[in-house]
């Protein structure tokens, strides 16, 4: 009995973190503005856009994307923040002491 309901609360939880996952994946990638049109210079060429679209998996769909970066998070690699173009893992352990 007891086994049993803390499968169901394990399941349940990671469904939750799924969703959530997900919502967050879209909401940010749905977002206006263009993050590879404020990382380059005005004037940039199209072969310039579609590299660092390639770069960031961005000519990917988004449930390519999703996957990827889902199975990013669960080897530990958050990726790269593509404004300060460092690793999103080393920037929130940076920060985390001021969150103590």
């Amino acid at each position: 009995m007891l086994l049993q309901r803390f499968l169901v609360r394990l399941l349940t939880m990671l469904v939750t973190l799924f969703g959530v996952a997900i919502v967050v994946f879209v909401v940010i990638r749905v977002a206006p503005g263009n993050p590879i049109a404020m990382m380059l210079p005005p004037g940039a060429s199209d072969d310039d856009v579609a590299r660092l679209r390639a770069l960031y998996g961005l000519d990917k769909s988004i449930v390519q994307q999703f996957f990827i970066w889902l199975g990013g998070v669960l080897h530990g690699d958050f990726g790269t923040s593509i404004s300060l173009r460092q690793d999103v893992l080393g920037l929130v352990f940076n920060r985390l002491p001021a969150t103590l």
